[in-house]
């Protein structure tokens, strides 16, 4: 995938057919709007592309800047054009669109909800309307309904601070994943017999507390485990902690990058009266897990 920042000086090679989103996700709404970029791309000869934001103001990102480039590029998507949201915020529609032009669009492809420019004066019907003056064709996308209601993601992001995770993955079109090194911890599953690794995500992400089924994907391999999000209120801490407890590993994990995939949200984070008690039902918990991820899923 090409990827060029917005405000170089310096045209794409070949007409583009380009989507205009953020693409925060790249959901099954994106995923909709995608397969139109290459349908209608085909049909005309020229290049499937986007324009998007790197950085933009939201409460946290569902994809960094990598995995969204991955993500872009898996589906089919051959040139992309970014920049931060802050770089245009203040530009007018007609500044947006000029810019188009020297990149040698002729078509945009965009969501049925679609604004653009300073104080979101761009609107559909605008853009339909000038369009043709720019030399550019609009089509628009409608939405992707999942369970009666539209993939956005907004949806996604409060499905996933409220341990809706099912709805998550099904709005995704894939679990839910993130990067996380792992980091000193205090030891406690060590003493309850169940040593776990303390991740730092690389990216926020407010998840809900409580455990979870989760797939660790490590040096190659992927690892049943059980994840729990919270600040362990048995131990009377406040400070939140995100920890995996690998099935079938022994190894250091100190320093290590893991991938964790979100499969299933468990139980709420709870306190206990005893250690004892703890450890029953951490047993309990990975008992769960093993039948929950009885089969590695394909995440191609």
């Amino acid at each position: 995938m090409v990827t060029h920042h917005f405000l170089q000086e310096k045209s794409a090679q070949t007409s583009l057919t380009l989507g205009v989103g953020k693409f925060d996700g790249v959901h099954l709404g994106h995923q909709k709007i995608i397969q139109v970029i290459r349908e209608r791309a085909s049909l005309t000869g020229s290049q499937p592309g986007v324009f998007t934001f790197r950085h933009f103001p939201v409460s946290f990102l569902l994809s960094s800047w990598n995995e969204k480039q991955s993500l872009l590029k898996k589906f089919g998507i051959k040139w992309c054009l970014w920049s931060d949201f802050e770089e245009l915020s203040h530009w007018e529609p007609e500044r947006f669109l000029e810019r188009l032009r020297l990149w040698r669009v002729e078509e945009l492809v965009v969501g049925f909800n679609f604004c653009f420019g300073a104080h979101r004066k761009g609107t559909l019907s605008f853009l339909k309307e000038v369009a043709p003056a720019y030399g550019f064709k609009v089509t628009v996308v409608e939405p992707v309904l999942v369970e009666g209601a539209g993939v956005n993601s907004t949806r996604i992001r409060k499905a996933l601070e409220t341990g809706q995770l099912r709805e998550v993955n099904l709005c995704l079109g894939r679990p839910f994943s993130f990067h996380g090194r792992v980091i000193t911890g205090h030891q406690r599953g060590n003493r309850l017999g169940f040593p776990t690794a303390n991740l730092y995500p690389a990216r926020r992400i407010p998840l809900h507390h409580g455990v979870y089924a989760v797939w660790v994907h490590f040096h190659g391999d992927f690892f049943q485990a059980a994840m729990n999000v919270g600040v362990s209120p048995t131990f009377g801490l406040n400070e939140e902690t995100m920890e995996v407890h690998l099935l079938n590993f022994s190894g250091d994990l100190y320093g290590q990058e893991l991938r964790v995939y979100l499969m299933k949200y468990l139980r709420e984070e709870k306190v206990f009266a005893t250690m004892e008690e703890l450890r029953v039902q951490i047993e309990k918990d990975l008992e769960v897990v093993a039948a929950v991820l009885s089969e590695v899923p394909s995440f191609d």
